[in-house]
């Protein structure tokens, strides 16, 4: 959300690292309207999800006028005493967490709504509403892949809003429930599969001591 977290936690390589973000980030309103945009946060704890980040994280966004905004779970990867990461398992915040930052993002954020949740990735996209929740009530954050080739063979360069589809009742971030699904994001017609338990919180937190 500023400078300093940037290099505490980015590391950059280059002096001007935060103008180049930020550069970057203004970048991608010249993709419009041709070409779907996002910004993608993944967020740990407790770097991210402190109130007082996201006003910093809204003005980044804000410079970009992207389309989507997705906000995703940090992932543990078996971080390491001594890897020079002051990370743990503690750090991966759970899905609930996750679903309150984007949705305190989203008031700090005009224009832009909760659209999809997707509970097994730990994840929420957040989406324009004047330009994917159409005229019934209804949002269109898919892609028509058949649409956007047809337009493409017939020597045409479509606007987005002429390729998307209707979302899934199963994808919405709101009333998903009524789709018949188990959890948000997952489509009912899929089979759920459970794979073996993960390792006990103190073993995944020091891998190197498993046999």
């Amino acid at each position: 959300p500023n400078a300093e977290e940037l290099r505490e936690v980015g590391r950059p390589i280059f002096k001007d690292y935060w103008e180049r973000l930020r550069q970057a980030l203004s970048a991608l309103k010249e993709k419009r309207p041709f070409q779907r945009t996002v910004c993608r946060l993944t967020v740990l704890k407790p770097l991210c999800l402190g109130g007082e980040n996201l006003d910093g994280f809204a003005e980044l966004i804000g410079l970009s006028d992207c389309d989507f905004v997705e906000v995703k779970g940090g992932t543990y990867s078996g971080w390491r005493d001594g890897d020079g990461s002051n990370l743990s398992w503690d750090s991966v915040p759970g899905h609930d967490e996750v679903r309150d930052f984007a949705y305190n993002l989203a008031e700090r954020l005009p224009g832009y709504a909760p659209a999809c949740e997707h509970q097994h990735s730990c994840a929420v996209l957040l989406a324009r509403r004047d330009r994917f929740f159409d005229p019934t009530g209804r949002w269109r954050t898919w892609i028509d892949f058949e649409a956007f080739a047809d337009a493409k063979a017939a020597g045409g360069t479509p606007a987005v809003a002429e390729f998307t589809r209707e979302t899934p009742q199963w994808a919405l971030a709101e009333g998903w429930e009524a789709s018949g699904a188990d959890s948000a994001g997952f489509d009912p017609a899929d089979r759920r599969r459970t794979r073996r338990p993960p390792p006990a919180k103190a073993e995944r937190r020091h891998p190197q001591t498993l046999a």
